[in-house]
């Protein structure tokens, strides 16, 4: 039995009609097929769910400006209707060549203008284009000042044919009913909360039967990326949550020898039972103590590992893993810590920005080519009975198209390596929150880099370079910490958050192993000071003082209260300033800046800037 939707896309599959006559009955007919509602006489007089919304100065010329299809708090769509290879009639461009891919990036920049014109709050998350009976083309932002919708190269493609996918139809049912669900940080930050109530309770119970904290928390982390490599397919689905459910869970004796097996096999690679684990490497395995544990310690593990460790949210899991780990932080659990926007803040000016820009100046360079190209290319089909000079002269111009075309990939890919080249330094990282920020943050930008090579032609970009190596990595984002528990929480978390972004963009295929690699791009030791060693901090009597006699101040309130310590205070013996370590220069721009030096010093002093536009009405709340 044909579905809705089924009957929808043999309706439409390769129309060629134009673009006014077909739009609106096409949109018409989407939201039948999805089961929505469509405009009401009443929405479209009110003007909130309507067709040909007027929007005051967004035109090309500062004019008023008409939305091809909107609705208030949801998305800003506008239609083009392209053709295929061979139709009389050609629409805004033929399908598959440039000036098909010229025409909808203009409807995309004509959509984000509409949408940055509207009311910022709520505002409306999702821009999408559609090619009438071809395919939709969608870009989202959750943000307040609708800055992240990303270029043209950071959309998400749903073919027409595609719509047939249950997820397809979930995301524009849910688009069209309720948008803000699909804010990824919505779901990943109720999960990661709930992820670190649980090995919170689980680092107290083991702390109480008598372990360390610094073996708990070596122990528990090495269970986390367990977790998460199952949920990712990293290693065999289940395998960790099936291990403890049928075989540890019953018999606790099994548990320690069992998974320090499995962590083996994961450092080097090898088999666990009749499954094959592939090699991790790295430094995360390297130790493999394994605490035993009691049956409803293990059942409250087997608890933890049935979230789904996929969601979990990199910029606020250090956080919050920090302090479940840490027994002086853990009554912090529950408390304000810094959200992704606020870290835009930061990041977005001080080091994204001059990148975007340097893009969109390569993005303009490489245009020129692109529409020398597409001039070519116009004159390039062949007429039936063309006569030797004409051939010759199409060879010319299609020999012209490809070598404007090669100088505009040729952009790209420099960009690119630039972009694969450049240092990011926090010199007080914390659990690695600005870290995995700047890390997504420059994952979106490469992201757009490939799909507009894929524009261009360069179909396979994308895998050619994870193969090559060629890709924005966590060895670029280097930190440093004195917490040595906060140093390796920021490299797993950077991990986590280079590995989710792999999964996103690579699907099943597993990344090349060795999996992880000991880049040492964190390290733990004072930014500032070099000393001789740390020794107790004695009092008039030469004995070690009292933490309770420490106190801290409040900037906001002046207020005082003390400072909780696990360990009585040190100080630094011999203090020196640190003198610049060599061996890590990082690539010069063309204004002979060095990179990690002009990014640290930017994010230094925006961090201040923020700390003092934050301090009136959130002194009390911990920048990390």
């Amino acid at each position: 039995m044909t579905t809705p939707m089924q009957a929808f896309i043999d309706r439409w599959r390769d129309n060629s009609a134009g673009e006014r006559a077909s739009a609106q009955p096409f949109l018409l007919d989407l939201c039948d097929a999805l089961g929505v509602p469509a405009p009401t006489p009443a929405e479209m007089t009110a003007g909130t769910y309507c067709f040909e919304k007027p929007v005051s100065g967004a035109g090309h010329t500062g004019a008023t400006g008409f939305i091809d299809f909107y609705k208030a708090d949801a998305f800003v769509l506008e239609a083009k209707q392209g053709t295929v290879a061979g139709n009389e009639r050609i629409g805004t461009a033929r399908r598959g060549t440039i000036g098909w891919t010229k025409a909808m990036e203009s409807a995309f920049a004509q959509a984000v203008r509409y949408a940055r014109s509207l009311p910022l709050r709520p505002g409306v998350p999702w821009v999408i284009t559609v090619d009438v009976g071809h395919c939709f083309e969608l870009w989202s932002d959750f943000s307040d000042d609708r800055r992240g919708y990303g270029g043209y190269g950071a959309r998400r493609i749903i073919k027409l044919d595609d719509l047939a996918l249950a997820e397809n139809q979930q995301l524009l049912h849910a688009i069209f009913t309720d948008p803000w669900s699909l804010d990824p940080s919505r779901v990943s930050a109720r999960v990661t909360r709930e992820v670190a109530g649980e090995l919170a309770a689980l680092a107290r119970e083991l702390e109480s039967a008598g372990h360390t904290a610094e073996t708990v928390s070596a122990f528990l982390m090495r269970c986390i990326f367990t977790m998460f490599a199952e949920d990712v397919g990293l290693i065999p689905e289940a395998m960790f949550s099936r291990a403890l459910a049928e075989r540890w869970v019953p018999a606790p004796h099994s548990f320690p020898h069992e998974l320090e097996a499995l962590w083996a096999s994961m450092d080097t690679g090898g088999t666990f039972g009749w499954d094959r684990v592939p090699r991790f490497n790295g430094a995360l395995f390297k130790r493999r103590d394994v605490l035993r544990l009691t049956q409803p310690q293990l059942q409250r593990l087997h608890a933890a590992a049935r979230f789904d460790w996929s969601a979990v949210d990199p910029t606020i899991f250090g956080t919050l893993i920090e302090r479940a780990l840490d027994s002086v932080e853990r009554h912090k659990l529950g408390a304000h810590f810094t959200p992704r926007a606020w870290i835009e803040r930061l990041v977005h000016p001080t080091v994204i920005e001059p990148l975007r820009a340097r893009w969109a100046a390569v993005q303009g360079d490489a245009h020129k080519d692109v529409e020398d190209a597409q001039r070519a290319e116009a004159l390039a089909p062949l007429l039936p009975r063309a006569t030797a000079k004409e051939k010759r002269k199409v060879a010319d111009t299609e020999r012209l198209a490809r070598t404007k075309l090669e100088a505009a990939i040729e952009k790209f890919k420099a960009f690119h390596v630039e972009l694969c080249h450049l240092r990011v330094l926090d010199p007080a990282c914390g659990s690695g929150n600005f870290l995995v920020v700047t890390f997504d943050l420059f994952k979106q930008l490469e992201s757009e880099v490939i799909q507009r090579l894929r524009d261009l032609g360069e179909n396979q970009v994308g895998a050619a370079l994870n193969v090559k190596g060629a890709t924005v990595t966590p060895a670029q984002f280097l930190g440093i910490e004195k917490n040595p528990r906060a140093r390796e929480i920021a490299e797993l978390v950077l991990w986590i958050g280079y590995l989710q972004w792999y999964r996103r963009t690579n699907g099943s295929i597993r990344p090349p192993e060795p999996v992880l690699h000991a880049y040492g791009n964190i390290e733990c030791r004072d930014a500032v000071l070099a000393y001789d060693a740390e020794e107790l901090l004695l009092d008039e009597r030469g004995k070690p003082v009292n933490s309770r006699r420490l106190r801290s101040r409040s900037p906001s309130s002046g207020w005082t209260r003390p400072k909780p310590r696990a360990t009585a205070p040190r100080r630094a013996a011999s203090p020196r300033r640190r003198r610049a370590q060599g061996g890590r220069p990082g690539p010069r721009s063309e204004s002979g800046s060095s990179w990690p030096c002009s990014a640290s010093c930017r994010a230094r002093s925006g961090r201040r800037a923020l700390r003092r536009s934050l301090r009136g009405s959130a002194g009390r709340r911990s920048m990390r």
